[in-house]
């Protein structure tokens, strides 16, 4: 499935998204990411999901490829939990878990150095 740099989701979806993604400097995400870009030398993309209403859990986000990534409720970034990285991996690059409470949340990935990434998320608890 692929969405547009600031999609709107009701819910996750059971399989993995790409997500199109905007130049850095134009993608209007909700907050500022919570970390710095790697490389600020070559170029950065960003963009970001909106989740209409999650049930309040565990949630494991998985990236397919280089990235920042946060998860957004009350217009602030949730603090990450647990996280696993493979650079190696072409599949699944890293993923992260974050604890959610019942309600709206957003998905912002920024520091892309591509126009697009799949990711997945799931609720693991």
């Amino acid at each position: 499935m692929r969405a547009r740099r600031a999609a709107r989701v009701a819910a996750p979806p059971q399989q993995a998204l790409v997500l199109q993604l905007a130049p850095a400097a134009s993608a209007a995400l909700p907050v500022p990411p919570s970390g710095k870009p790697r490389d600020a030398a070559g170029a950065s993309y960003a963009g970001f999901v909106s989740f209409a209403d999650l049930d309040a859990g565990l949630y494991q986000v998985s990236l397919g490829g280089p990235g920042w990534l946060d998860v957004v409720q009350n217009r602030a970034a949730l603090p990450a939990g647990a996280h696993a990285s493979l650079h190696e991996c072409p599949v699944l690059r890293k993923s992260v878990r974050f604890r959610v409470a019942k309600g709206p949340a957003k998905l912002e990935l920024s520091a892309v150095p591509s126009a697009s990434l799949g990711f997945a998320i799931r609720r693991v608890d």
